[in-house]
């Protein structure tokens, strides 16, 4: 949490503005970088820092899938929508990547192929369903039998798997703290710990302050009931535990991935991932089936340690090492894990960007918002 930018201080005054974008993670940063190059005057409200919200619940991957694999994403929508939606998804991750490298951003930015593992036989045909969607579609990916799987990874009991290349993985809190440092230069006036109190249909106010604007894009993590009744009660929440070790040596991380770092998706948990940062901490995050949907923070840390336990059983090489950083909360999302951008019926001056799972898709949510009070009309990824 030691950065070289500082903390914005909260708000303190009267302000007026054209814009007020309520919440600091990707999808409001993108919103107030799109207004901002557009000529508008904003300011940034966040009740944490920029990062401190679903943003800061990221398992730290830049990857199309997010959480819906290709086929599962072809199931729901057919297959001309499913290459749309890859392809948008593969675009924001590159875009995130090229702002990260043209400004120089300190985000602990990597190349990591993704790894899809499956772990009992019955998951045979679905790997085989993964990788043949792949080749459908004209992307990247190797299948990898069992007997060949020893080559990519170490871990113990897994039966197939799918490798493909052209994804990244990116520190998120490096990463909106460095934007906010680029947003403060292009003129973005931006205000952490300022948690929004009420508004109105052209004000927005704090605990002691006030700001009045002619648009505001909320792009809250989570919405109470005091702010939005309905959006509070129809968010779907999946429980997301993340924890990351101490540093591992080059030999341990070359005995685990012999080819190099991966980032890795298990399905012998739920929604189970982990991922080497630079410094070869192992990033783990997931859940159980126990905890998944419950419909509240689990502010123990019981959940994250039975996902400790099995990755130490998988890997046996990880039995020494700690796990001396953890991180709970809920993701906030709808039921086909797809974002929602949308005008409020009462007040037609505010934009509501909401349930964003996975960073490529908050990024590009964000901008769309914005591009909707720009009175733009084109693709997202145009």
């Amino acid at each position: 949490m030691q950065t070289k930018w500082g903390i914005c201080p909260p708000l303190t005054g009267e302000y007026h503005t054209d814009v007020v974008v309520v919440g600091g993670g990707m999808a409001g940063l993108f919103a107030a970088k799109e207004l901002i190059q557009a000529g508008k005057k904003v300011i940034l409200i966040e009740k944490n820092i920029c990062w401190g919200g679903m943003s800061g619940r990221s398992g730290w991957f830049l990857t199309p899938d997010s959480e819906l694999w290709l086929r599962q994403i072809e199931q729901r929508y057919g297959k001309d929508i499913a290459k749309d939606i890859w392809d948008y998804g593969q675009w924001w991750q590159d875009a995130i990547v090229n702002l990260a490298r043209e400004e120089w951003f300190e985000c602990d930015l990597q190349s990591e192929d993704s790894l899809l593992l499956w772990w009992k036989k019955k998951g045979a045909q679905e790997v085989q369903e993964e990788y043949e969607a792949r080749k459908e579609y004209g992307y990247d990916g190797t299948y990898i039998p069992a007997d060949k799987l020893s080559e990519h990874t170490d871990g113990k009991y897994y039966t197939s798997g799918v490798r493909y290349s052209n994804c990244f993985a990116i520190n998120p809190m490096l990463f909106c703290q460095e934007m906010k440092y680029y947003l403060q230069e292009q003129g973005v006036q931006i205000f952490e710990y300022t948690t929004l109190q009420s508004y109105t249909h052209n004000t927005v106010k704090t605990s002691r302050w006030i700001i009045h604007c002619k648009n505001i894009i909320f792009s809250m993590g989570k919405v109470t009931p005091e702010v939005h009744k309905n959006f509070a009660k129809d968010t779907y929440g999946i429980q997301n535990f993340i924890t990351m070790s101490e540093p591992l040596c080059d030999e341990i991380v070359q005995e685990l991935f012999p080819q190099g770092k991966l980032m890795c998706w298990d399905t012998k948990l739920a929604f189970t991932y982990f991922r080497f940062t630079g410094d070869n901490r192992l990033v783990l995050g997931g859940g159980n089936v126990f905890t998944a949907g419950l419909p509240f923070d689990i502010l123990y840390p019981y959940g994250i340690q039975n996902v400790i336990r099995e990755i130490k059983t998988i890997y046996p090489d990880m039995q020494p090492f700690a796990f001396d950083q953890y991180r709970n909360g809920r993701i906030e999302t709808t039921k086909d894990m797809m974002p929602i951008i949308d005008r409020d019926t009462s007040h037609d001056n505010h934009i509501w960007v909401q349930w964003c799972v996975g960073l490529p898709w908050a990024a590009a949510s964000g901008r769309f918002a914005a591009q909707q009070l720009l009175g733009k009309k084109q693709y997202l990824a145009s």
